[in-house]
């Protein structure tokens, strides 16, 4: 699909004035990675993915200390989504709610709230059961939208015509907020601090068959100040199944098969609605000395969703190939990074030798460091409270 067939689709060209369309196509011109041209595919993935490498996350806003939390904001999420959107969702209104500021949660049965409206993952929002009914030229003129996708997936293509047309954008990644940035779209990196605590579990999810299947000692709550070492599982994965993921899986199993692993992939073929699997995910996290991040593909990231909320927000040691750089956590201090065919070394390294296991004790202690300091709500919400201010001036 061309670039012009897909910003001025029907639903689009029928529900949207002229002139938001106009500016909606001179920030997809800018945007590095799409190219100036209408008749290219709408997503060139060598492309996007050169041009993330190369952008640098957007300055944070630099009055910080000069704005109050606005009175008001509504978090919106769809209902009939995948259900770590509503985690998301749960995670900026709880930073926000920190700040001082009143948060309601929604979904699109909600009538359109007077307050500012945040769309978590508007590629779900907009498309799925209710949602386009609130494609409309003022909400979308005054929303901020918090996108949670990859630039080189169709699930960003979908969600790239709301954030074009947004007030303001936040991006879990911060080279793709500096990539919105240098379009003309105003955007923030937005790293939410994760969940201290353990999310507890709900009686069903006690028969659910990956609970089942955890060893007696990762059935009960989790003890944070049980030692790093006496933890009953030493690795976990939870994602999606991928080609690349099966791949590495499947070489390393002897390997993973001599440690106790809980690895949980499910299929991505359509939303994943059953909340089990993330509340499950944070348990097992809580039981587990590493949790590992794999890339779904050959495109470098940085997925914060699974190195905080699911790793270092549980007290896990987080072993990942590279990722792109973050400005506040860092390979070899907060977490540890090395290739696909080195990571079966540095997970023996890290669980069973002495230097190891000390080094894995440190970078535990320098993430919990960061938690307390950069990643306090306090810290974490100043860029968030004076771009809101700013987007919507």
């Amino acid at each position: 699909m061309g670039l012009r067939r897909f910003l001025f689709r029907r639903r689009l060209r029928r529900r949207l004035s002229a002139g938001r369309r106009t500016r909606m196509a001179a920030r997809l011109e800018r945007l590095a990675g799409f190219g100036g041209t209408f008749d290219a595919p709408l997503i060139d993935r060598q492309r996007v993915a050169a041009a993330l490498a190369a952008a640098t996350p957007p300055a944070p806003p630099r009055s910080l200390a000069q704005h109050a939390a606005p009175p008001a904001v509504s978090i919106l999420v769809s209902s009939r989504g995948n259900a770590f959107m509503r985690d998301i969702a749960d995670d900026i209104a709880a930073l926000l709610a920190a700040c001082g500021t009143a948060v309601a949660r929604c979904d699109e049965h909600a009538t359109i709230p007077p307050s500012l409206p945040i769309v978590v993952a508007p590629h779900e929002f907009f498309t799925l059961g209710r949602g386009p009914r609130w494609i409309t030229e003022s909400f979308l003129g005054r929303a901020v939208m918090l996108n949670t996708e990859q630039p080189h997936t169709d699930w960003f293509a979908a969600a790239l015509p709301y954030l074009l047309g947004a007030r303001g954008v936040l991006d879990l990644n911060g080279q793709t907020a500096g990539w919105l940035a240098a379009g003309g779209v105003p955007a923030l990196a937005l790293t939410l601090p994760p969940p201290r605590d353990p999310t507890p579990l709900q009686p069903a999810d006690r028969r659910h068959r990956l609970f089942r299947a955890l060893p007696p000692a990762a059935r009960e709550a989790p003890d944070p100040t049980l030692p790093w070492a006496a933890r009953p599982i030493d690795l976990t994965f939870f994602g999606t199944a991928t080609p690349r993921r099966a791949v590495f899986f499947a070489e390393n199993a002897a390997f993973l098969a001599a440690q106790c692993c809980v690895v949980h992939c499910v299929a991505a073929d359509r939303p994943i609605q059953d909340g089990a699997a993330g509340r499950l995910a944070r348990h097992v996290g809580g039981h587990a000395r590493l949790t590992l991040n794999l890339h779904r593909d050959d495109t470098a990231y940085f997925e914060a969703h699974r190195l905080l909320r699911l790793g270092v927000g549980m007290g896990s040691v987080v072993v990942s190939e590279p990722c792109l750089p973050h400005p506040a956590i860092r390979a070899g201090e907060h977490y540890f990074a090395a290739t696909l065919p080195a990571l079966p070394e540095l997970i023996g390294w890290l669980l069973h030798a002495a230097d190891g296991q000390a080094a894995a004790e440190a970078a535990r202690t320098a993430a919990t460091r960061l938690l307390d300091g950069a990643l306090h709500p306090a810290a974490a919400g100043a860029p968030l409270i004076t771009f809101l201010h700013e987007a919507t001036a």
